[in-house]
């Protein structure tokens, strides 16, 4: 039973909402905290100066992306692999300056 409507309420108090409405709230959250990591990593690398912490920031954000892709997504562990390399080379400059 399909219907257009974002949630329908049953006779007692739980709503039941579409499956393209859950998929699309999922996909939102996922995208926020992407966000979140790659914005808020570039923004606290700034502050921080000690150049030991920076790096084991740069690492920790790491992990958290990957472990995000690894729960998040179907992808293979190259895929992760690569999408993981490609995260660590957009804070790594700001390291060196």
């Amino acid at each position: 039973m399909r219907t257009t409507e974002t949630a329908v309420k049953s006779s007692s108090s739980i709503y039941y909402y579409s499956e393209q409405s859950a998929s699309r709230f999922g996909n939102f959250i996922s995208l926020m905290l992407a966000t979140l990591l790659l914005v808020g990593g570039i923004v606290s690398l700034y502050f921080v100066k000690d150049e030991l912490r920076r790096l084991g920031m740069i690492g920790g954000y790491t992990v958290l992306f990957a472990i995000g892709l690894f729960f998040c997504t179907s992808s293979s562990k190259g895929e992760i692999f690569g999408a993981t390399a490609a995260f660590v080379i957009i804070p790594v400059p700001l390291e060196l300056c």
